[in-house]
């Protein structure tokens, strides 16, 4: 019985290291234009929401971009979401556009300068504000 409740617990801390140090969850959403019309048009969604590119290229099917650094009232810690999209050409020409956002956060330079923590982005918001956009960028409408 001992052995079943060691095993059970192991498993339990396996999930919560792979949540916090795994990759960022992503989410993905398809649409009918192809990967080049669709990177062009996440590149400029990404800008207006106040990213800045800082990696990838259409021909990649890949667009990284990181938000302004965001600080606190006393500025001793500061925060940054990072945006990664990934671009996948469809059976039916399409393309799967897949996002995972992190954010990154540093509470308190005085004591561990440099030192932050990366976590997925649990906001559903940014997800859903990043893809209708992309969907309106792109002219199609919104799938229910």
């Amino acid at each position: 019985m001992l052995l079943g409740i060691c095993l059970g617990g192991c498993e339990t801390v396996g999930e919560r290291m792979q949540a916090k140090f795994g990759p960022a969850p992503s989410r993905t959403e398809t649409y009918a234009a192809d990967t080049v019309r669709a990177y062009e048009a996440a590149k400029e969604v990404v800008t207006q929401l106040g990213f800045r590119v800082v990696r990838g290229r259409a021909a990649q099917g890949r667009l990284d971009a990181v938000s302004s650094i965001r600080t606190d009232d006393h500025f001793r810690g500061s925060r940054q979401l990072e945006l990664k999209a990934r671009f996948e050409k469809t059976l039916d020409g399409g393309t799967a556009v897949r996002l995972a956002i992190t954010e990154l956060i540093e509470d308190d330079t005085t004591k561990s300068s440099g030192m932050g923590v990366a976590t997925p982005l649990k906001d559903g918001a940014v997800y859903q504000i990043f893809f209708r956009s992309l969907r309106e960028a792109l002219g199609e409408t919104e799938k229910n």
